[in-house]
């Protein structure tokens, strides 16, 4: 079974035009099946114009590899300026790209963030997007996440079993106890400053121009 992967999109700054598109992208989800709650992330492809793939079409494994990333990939969540995705063993990165450059053709100073994370915690990444591409991006992979925690809770060196590499029970229990909130004010501290970085660097062309 694939492990499941889990990625939160975030629209910053986006104009009426873009979020409008983007609203439009989302009423051609289907509905939901009977107690379903998730709805499959290529409908956004089906427009019903020259061109456009059908509903069976994004369902097919090749289409789905080529044009979302991970094999399979449902919509969780969607709001006025996000949505949440869970897909199998990786982030659909072509399926998120294609979206944002529908949005870029109406907002070119849109920015967004993105955040995935295996459920097995064998990555966490998350990155910064604006209307070129992506801007800025980080993935941490388990060994840096153990590392990472082991920086803030220092007695986890202790409790690390180098034969095993793994930690024994009593550090595994802090592990797991510490491990999303430092990734995740990580993540959050990374995407601010990168959109920081971001807003400044406009600010500075703007002037020169």
């Amino acid at each position: 079974m694939a492990n499941h992967v889990t990625t939160n999109v975030t629209f910053h700054e986006i104009n009426d035009a873009a979020k409008a598109k983007l609203a439009e992208l989302f009423s051609r989800l289907r509905p939901t099946e009977k107690d379903r709650h998730y709805q499959w992330f290529g409908d956004l492809w089906v427009d019903g114009k020259d061109g456009s793939p059908t509903y069976e079409e994004t369902e097919q494994y090749a289409w789905t590899v080529d044009n979302i990333g991970p094999k399979w990939c449902y919509v969780e969540e969607v709001g006025d300026d996000y949505f949440r995705t869970e897909s199998a063993w990786s982030y659909p990165d072509a399926g998120i790209m294609w979206l944002l450059n529908q949005l870029a053709e109406l907002d070119p100073n849109f920015i967004a963030s993105a955040t995935f994370e295996d459920e097995g915690l064998n990555f966490f990444g998350y990155e910064v997007y604006d209307a070129n591409s992506v801007y800025e991006y980080e993935e941490l992979q388990y060994e840096n996440i153990v590392e990472l925690v082991k920086q803030e809770h220092p007695e986890l060196n202790e409790m690390w079993d180098e034969e095993e590499e793994d930690f024994t029970d009593d550090g595994r229990d802090l592990f797991y106890e510490s491990v999303y909130e430092i990734v995740y004010n990580k993540s959050d501290n990374f995407i601010t400053n990168e959109i920081e970085y971001l807003k400044e660097y406009r600010k500075e062309i703007e002037d020169e121009n």
